[in-house]
């Protein structure tokens, strides 16, 4: 009967549909959110669609993971938000024409100048406004230097009001008050600010690099492997700073426990298509075993019933009497394959290799002995130049 078709058969695979639903509901509304994402966007390199459909929304709030094989695209989904690579296909969505969005890339850390200081090099992350300020000090200087109600004053005058308005839209006037927020938010003093880029390590590095990125006063925040090459006190500092913060973030990575205690929302990549899940990576593994699971047994009950079909249309062709039923089973097999209601194939996933190693023997007494594991003499270190 009809009830047992439609459990038999679930809503096709729609990639991001339920996102993009939200997306819609939610966009006109609360004072303040930020909701932005992909909607069926598609790129293709050389040819080759790498992204076939990525749909997925992050929104206030959310600390959303990009995960999925080497690859699978997550890096190139970065690029496609931030305008870097246009799609071939689809668009990006946000709720509001003027959302900032910044993006802390892989090589960040090379992009910092290590003879500059830190407060050159957080003040270089906006330009306009650095400029914009040292263009007032200028003209105001030359004000003073000239005779007030003379022509050039009226033009100088007129010039510091244009340059003024400018400040005013770029926001620059509050350039030290957010330097100095930004400052105390990530652990830095005062002193600081004097200290050559070169001279700070990996880890604090990388908060220099999030310090450049809230210079811009960003609404959403990208990360591409941000725990690269730190150390455990370097991610545990990172884990703590992002779980703190209430704007958008999408981070790409491959550090599970990291995405675990960070992430409250995981978009895989898988055959070019996105797939959204609640919660941190364990619980996304949880919840797509399941998903997979359960398509798997329901498109192997569609492909049951749809042989049954095709052998009902088959040993009946050229029968007359039953022509009728033949071709409504044909009509019906059709309106199937082009409805809500088809399931495509589940996704294939790599198979993973696993070792086991057997249990060593036991060594006995006095087998291995060391005098000396490691010895340096006259060793230095430093970070940097």
């Amino acid at each position: 009967d009809d009830d047992d078709d439609d459990e038999a058969v679930p809503i096709a695979r729609r990639r991001g549909e339920n996102d993009l639903v939200s997306f819609e509901m939610e966009t006109g509304g609360l004072e303040g959110m930020v909701s932005v994402g992909l909607k069926e966007v598609a790129v293709r390199f050389g040819g080759r669609l790498v992204i076939q459909d990525a749909s997925w929304v992050v929104r206030t709030g959310d600390r959303l993971a990009l995960v999925g094989e080497n690859g699978c695209g997550k890096t190139t989904q970065l690029k496609v938000l931030t305008g870097e690579i246009k799609p071939d296909g689809g668009e990006v969505v946000m709720n509001r024409p003027d959302i900032r969005t910044a993006v802390l890339t892989q090589s960040f850390v090379d992009e910092l100048d290590p003879s500059r200081s830190l407060e050159e090099e957080l003040l270089a992350a906006v330009p306009k406004e650095s400029q914009v300020l040292t263009e007032l000090a200028e003209v105001q200087k030359q004000i003073e230097g000239v005779d007030e109600g003379s022509e050039e004053a009226m033009e100088l005058i007129e010039h510091l009001t244009a340059l003024q308005v400018k400040a005013e839209e770029l926001r620059a006037y509050d350039l030290d008050g957010r330097m100095n927020s930004i400052m105390a938010k990530v652990g830095f003093i005062e002193g600081d600010l004097q200290q050559q880029v070169g001279s700070f390590s990996g880890g604090w590095k990388v908060r220099i690099g999030l310090s450049k990125i809230f210079m811009t006063a960003p609404d959403v925040l990208l990360l591409d492997e941000p725990t690269n090459h730190l150390d455990l006190e370097s991610v545990e500092w990172l884990e703590s700073f992002l779980q703190k913060q209430n704007l958008p973030i999408v981070l790409v990575s491959h550090d599970r426990e990291f995405m675990d205690r960070v992430c409250n929302r995981t978009v895989e990549t898988v055959e070019g298509m996105t797939y959204t899940y609640k919660g941190g990576y364990s619980e996304y593994i949880k919840q797509r075993d399941e998903k997979m699971e359960n398509w798997r047994k329901k498109y192997a009950l569609q492909e049951k019933q749809v042989k049954e079909m095709e052998f009902f249309i088959k040993v009946n062709r050229g029968k007359q009497m039953m022509a009728n039923a033949r071709n409504k089973k044909i009509a019906e097999l059709e309106k199937w394959r082009t409805s809500d209601k088809w399931l495509d194939p589940p996704p294939r996933y790599a198979r993973q290799i696993k070792f086991n190693f057997p249990e060593p023997p036991r060594a006995r007494r006095g087998t291995l002995r060391v005098n000396t594991l490691a010895e340096m003499q006259d060793v230095s270190h430093g970070y940097g130049d």
